[in-house]
């Protein structure tokens, strides 16, 4: 077959490597840490923990949401691409809600006592909202990703990015502009209501869904300008990255106004993230680097500290809570909980990979 028919085309799509990618997804988990953790105060703190660190979930969600289709676009969205992902994401899921069941068990029955209460609260935890710290991410993306898929499949990529508008809409009314909506009884309503069934507002219908569409969106055209053999992928555009600094500028002044108008309750939604998400993840897959095994590491790193970080943090706040020094600096906690989150994450790469007895590790990235 030539190698400039479509189907080709599409082949090696599929084979590309996009090592800015994998540097991006150490860096941002590295930012999610900083989510949680708090590390600066005053203006550096807000610039850094509202609003630059905060790209980090939706971006998250964008990537993997852009690979998974990419791939699944090559294979003409076979239900089989989808089971096979949906297979790899679950297992890794399972076996991270597994090492943590001491905590999530514990919490839950302190929550509520007991009985089918315990098991209903379990469900909703586990299925829904995400039993523990960063976890909800994988449980997002196990109710995001099939939603966009079957979507997708049905309708088509232009209406299910459209469809999935109103539900992040809503996240950035009921978190970021809550004041200025309090008032209006539907959003009363639905606030009422998804946190009865999620337990919290951001989840895989409210935020994971539109990122994830996304990220599809992101792939299918990209599929559309390789089939027209269109040069894509060797340098950013300047439109590209004209639109990555005005987006930033945007999502940065779109925080300062919410937070000193007092207009919402939190920064995880912003409509700046949109633009920001989108000439962030282009930027990135044109960026041209040359593959290096480091950057295979980072990525692999990056599953590691997302989802081993929050558990670190909370173990060294109950070990070290009568040590003063480090109970009042969250910075210091910053830079202990990322280097033990760093070392564990090396610690496990090694392992895996050189011990025969410890290759099963694979698993947990």
């Amino acid at each position: 077959m030539p190698p400039n028919t479509t189907d080709g085309i599409l082949k090696n799509m599929k084979r590309k490597n996009y090592p800015a990618i994998d540097i991006a997804k150490f860096i941002m988990a590295i930012l999610v840490v900083a989510i949680h953790v708090r590390p600066f105060g005053g203006t550096v703190g807000f610039l850094f923990d509202d609003c630059i660190a905060r790209i980090a979930d939706p971006l998250f969600f964008a990537i993997t949401s852009f690979f998974m289709f990419q791939k699944a676009f090559g294979e003409q969205l076979s239900w089989k691409c989808l089971g096979t992902y949906m297979k790899r994401i679950g297992l890794l899921y399972g076996c991270w809600v597994l090492l943590h069941s001491y905590v999530i068990l514990k919490r839950a029955l302190y929550l509520t006592g007991g009985g089918w209460d315990m098991i209903r609260y379990l469900l909703q935890q586990i299925f829904l909202s995400g039993p523990y710290g960063a976890l909800w991410f994988l449980t997002a993306l196990l109710l995001a990703i099939p939603l966009t898929f079957a979507l997708t499949k049905w309708i088509g990529p232009n209406l299910t990015l459209l469809v999935s508008c109103p539900f992040y809409l809503y996240l950035v009314l009921e978190l970021g502009y809550t004041h200025l909506v309090e008032d209006v009884t539907l959003l009363n309503q639905t606030a009422d209501l998804v946190g009865k069934i999620f337990f919290w507002q951001w989840n895989g219908l409210t935020f994971g869904f539109f990122f994830c569409a996304l990220g599809m969106w992101i792939a299918w055209r990209r599929q559309g300008a390789a089939s027209h053999q269109m040069p894509d992928g060797i340098k950013p555009k300047k439109s590209t990255c004209w639109g990555l600094v005005m987006s930033l500028v945007g999502l940065v002044a779109e925080a300062v106004c919410m937070k000193r108008l007092e207009l919402g309750t939190d920064f995880a939604a912003m409509f700046f993230m949109i633009p920001l998400t989108a000439f962030l993840l282009e930027w990135l897959l044109d960026l041209p680097l040359r593959q290096k095994k480091s950057y295979v590491i980072l990525r692999n790193a990056s599953v590691l500290i997302f989802t081993m970080h929050f558990g670190i943090m909370e173990l060294l706040q109950q070990l070290l809570k009568q040590v003063d020094w480090y109970m009042e600096n969250t910075t210091i906690q910053y830079v202990t909980v990322l280097a033990v989150t760093l070392l564990l994450s090396g610690v496990i790469l090694y392992l895996s990979k050189h011990c025969k007895a410890f290759h099963w590790m694979k698993i947990l990235y």
